[in-house]
């Protein structure tokens, strides 16, 4: 039913700005049942070809045949409710109102699997998938069965060879180290986020990784982290709470710490709190994200600024760019900045 009402608005029986008859009428006029009917109209409003005037109207958009931009975001709920992939959406969104000449749509995937819902799709409308959240090659695989081209945002498959738009983060890792060095720290702690259910022998490529990887890196080699045995997992972001009080116990508290991300945090404030460790004194604390509320903890959380938008609207460029112009995709960096406040 939907590819038929595509047929019709493309030959010119409904025109751009042209209100489509009843559900009753399209209904008989197609042999379909209205439910049938129904269901069609609400896929071609969400491409954006018709526009469904709730309780009244259904009328052909004046543009209806954009070229069609998917975000592809693996996560639970609307990725522009997420704070930390929700600025990549917006980037990309800001981006496409103001080209003007694309639509887009979001998709949502589970974590563990792809289960990409195909009716969301126009291959012969869609110009490329952008997506957010994975790092798991499976996942691109099971995307690039679509035929359309990838890229990814912030996080990527080197295994899988989809090009992606991410952070630079080695120049800022180093300024970070030699901060760490210059307070005095020897026994640095990299705290980091470890799903449950996850085997550590399954996470061999994505952005995670290869902060944690170039982090130790540089601290082991400038002496300010002893080993890898200060790489220090939790299974949630409050985990901070508990592994700080933890290592207290233990009796190797590190004299530093920085933290995968910011919303781990929290629980390490409260743990520093009441083991009558200040922060930065005894304890300094770096995050990475710069989050929204980071700077109004107290003490204010310095971070890592990823750009997160800006890192959108470059996807979205890059989308635009190779369909105008066949310009190839590209795995390209931006530059990431050290935000320094109260913690470090």
């Amino acid at each position: 039913m939907k590819n038929r009402l595509l047929d019709d608005i493309r030959s010119g029986i409904y025109r751009p700005g042209d209100v489509l008859p009843s559900l009753r009428t399209l209904a008989a006029r197609y042999e379909m049942s209205k439910h049938t009917v129904s269901q069609a109209l609400s896929n071609l409003n969400e491409l954006k070809i018709v526009e469904i005037a709730q309780g009244k109207t259904t009328r052909v958009r004046n543009n209806p045949f954009r070229k069609h931009i998917e975000v592809v975001y693996f996560g639970h709920g609307s990725v522009e409710s997420q704070e930390f992939w929700g600025e990549f959406y917006r980037g990309i969104a800001e981006e496409a109102e103001k080209d003007g000449g694309f639509t887009l749509t979001q998709t949502n995937c589970s974590r563990s699997r792809s289960g990409v819902d195909v009716e969301h799709f126009a291959p012969d409308r869609t110009c490329g998938m952008l997506v957010l959240g994975t790092s798991y090659g499976e996942a691109f695989g099971e995307l690039k069965r679509f035929g359309v081209p990838l890229l990814s945002l912030y996080d990527f498959s080197r295994e899988s060879g989809v090009p992606f738009v991410t952070s630079r983060l080695e120049p800022v890792m180093e300024l970070a180290v030699e901060r760490f060095r210059e307070r005095g720290c020897r026994r640095v702690g990299f705290v980091d986020i470890r799903q449950p259910n996850k085997n550590a022998a399954e996470r061999t490529d994505g952005i995670d990784l290869f902060k944690q990887e170039c982090a130790c890196r540089k601290m082991i080699a400038a002496g300010i982290m002893p080993d890898e045995s200060f790489v220090f997992p939790i299974e949630q972001a409050d985990g901070g709470y508990e592994l700080l009080h933890r290592l207290a116990v233990s009796g190797i508290v590190p004299d530093g710490l920085f933290l995968a991300s910011d919303v781990m945090a929290l629980g390490v404030y409260r743990a520093a709190y009441e083991l009558k460790l200040r922060i930065p004194e005894d304890l300094p604390v770096l995050g990475c994200d710069n989050l929204s509320g980071s700077r109004y903890m107290v003490p204010a959380l310095s971070s890592i600024e990823l750009n997160r938008a800006g890192l959108g609207r470059a996807g979205f460029r890059q989308l635009a760019e190779f369909e105008r112009q066949g310009t190839a995709l590209s795995t390209v960096e931006f530059p990431a900045e050290l935000v320094l406040r109260e913690s470090f």
